[in-house]
């Protein structure tokens, strides 16, 4: 009885170390990665898209943060109510009925917030972490996410039927954006967009140098901004659904490719059954 309730005793505890492990390991692998703010003329087209390389899971208080320019939010946008667990290369398309009428496919979440093409911020967080940001235009004050604490700079201004476009995770907004058609639910391989020439090119000479160059004035993104938080989705631990017959409704995968951070407690586990290898042994003596 002794060695059955020890053995009991570890299963349990072993569980309880490594299923937040795997929750932390995934939920850090989803990313903003297409912004659209209008098409032909319409602000009522417009979606955001996430996308997740390796897989993982949402949580009840994972959503899209839509900001302004002030870094003062617009809208909180709910992306499941129960803990869902999705396969590598998972896109989330969260759009308004026009557009998800537009390319003929099923909004996952209905965008409810505008989009202003002149200065916004939109992130994907959970608990109390933004995992991922983007931002356009004259940004006043910067929201920053996990990942890229450090960074301030500032994406592309949307235009109108030009998807803003995420085509590397450097964690720089600056490098990691750019402007192309757009692909919904699929990779950015869109057709780059480039702003129109400025005018046909004279051979008049060299232009005087009339004073300062545009980038002598401050920078748009030199503003206070909103500090990331300590530690990624620290409370997330306690939003695992239990299911009726006991134990977690969520079978998250530990580790593996594609994870930033993240992996199972193997340390606290082997020091665990150490113990009850010896309390065991203890009582086979008596």
């Amino acid at each position: 009885m002794s060695d059955r309730c020890d053995r009991n005793f570890a299963g349990v505890l072993i569980g309880v170390l490594l299923i937040p492990a795997a929750a932390r390991a995934d939920i850090q692998d989803w990313e903003v990665s297409e912004v659209v703010t209008s098409v032909a003329g319409n602000p009522t087209i417009r979606f955001v898209e996430l996308k997740n390389e390796a897989g993982g899971c949402l949580f009840p208080t994972s959503r899209v943060d839509v900001r302004d320019a002030d870094g003062a939010p617009v809208a909180a946008i709910p992306l499941v109510t129960t803990t869902t667990c999705f396969e590598p290369g998972w896109f989330l398309f969260i759009a308004t009925p026009a557009a998800a009428a537009l390319y003929d496919l099923p909004a996952d979440r209905i965008l409810s917030a505008p989009l202003d093409p002149a200065a916004g911020q939109v992130c994907f967080a959970s608990s109390a972490t933004n995992y991922d940001c983007v931002r356009w235009g004259a940004v006043t004050t910067v929201v920053v996410d996990f990942f890229g604490a450090a960074d301030e700079t500032i994406a592309p201004t949307p235009v109108d039927s030009i998807a803003l476009a995420r085509i590397a995770t450097t964690h720089v907004v600056s490098a990691d954006w750019t402007l192309q058609t757009p692909t919904p639910r699929g990779p950015n391989d869109g057709t780059p967009w480039e702003p129109p020439d400025a005018g046909p090119v004279t051979d008049a000479g060299p232009v005087p140098d009339a004073g300062p160059s545009y980038d002598a004035a401050p920078r748009i993104d030199a503003a206070p901004r909103i500090d990331a938080a300590p530690l990624p989705d620290a409370r997330n631990d306690g939003y695992l659904d239990v299911a009726p017959s006991g134990g977690a409704a969520c079978s998250c995968s530990v580790g593996g490719a594609g994870r930033r951070r993240g992996g199972p407690a193997l340390p606290w586990v082997s020091a665990l059954l150490a113990l009850v290898t010896r309390r065991s042994r203890r009582g086979r003596l008596r």
